[in-house]
């Protein structure tokens, strides 16, 4: 009784129907992290999407996703990621923002 009535939670839940808690959970933190609900609806689709086609890394890339949404830069930089498809290409901010990409994804030297 207690399989079927979580089976009918999840199918009720359209999100949870066809992604694991923990990856719903990461969509909601997207959202309270101030994600534009458009940005959120297509991680979603290509996180169904993911699942199907490589189902065995899909947890370690939702790990990947769980220490960016945990780092506030890492948060900034996605959300400008989203602002910069609507750019022009020659706009002064992409040379700006493809280095403060660059930096952060750089390993800091050991000193």
């Amino acid at each position: 009784m207690t399989a079927r009535r979580n089976t009918l939670h999840r199918l009720a839940d359209g999100d949870r129907a066809l992604l694991s808690d923990r990856a719903v959970t990461l969509l909601e933190w997207m959202s309270r992290l101030g994600f534009p609900a458009d940005e959120v609806a297509a991680t979603r689709e290509g996180w169904i999407l993911a699942k199907a086609l490589v189902p065995d890394g899909f947890d370690d890339h939702l790990t990947h996703v769980e220490h960016a949404l945990d780092d506030t830069r890492s948060v900034a930089l996605i959300k400008r990621a989203t602002e910069a498809v609507t750019w022009e290409l020659d706009d002064l901010r992409i040379a700006e923002f493809a280095t403060a990409m660059a930096d952060h994804s750089s390993p800091t030297p050991n000193t």
